[in-house]
């Protein structure tokens, strides 16, 4: 669990403050812009994350790393 919760942490960060933001919103005063906006973010988060696995993480971890061929 511990390779799967930092791997995909910024997506469980993202999915848990899209749920409180979308019960908040629900209890004190609907409004659909808000909740596209939640989901939007989340599937942002989504993206970034996937990109950040596939292209920087595994950089990362090959012993060849440098730190400038990154960026």
């Amino acid at each position: 669990m511990g390779k799967v919760l930092n791997k995909w942490f910024i997506t469980f960060v993202a999915i848990v403050v899209a749920a409180i933001g979308m019960i908040g919103n629900l209890i004190i005063e609907p409004n659909i812009i808000v909740i596209l906006g939640l989901l939007t973010g989340v599937v942002i988060m989504f993206i970034i994350n996937l990109l950040h696995n596939k292209f920087v993480r595994s950089k990362i971890d090959d012993d060849t790393y440098g730190g400038e061929d990154l960026f």
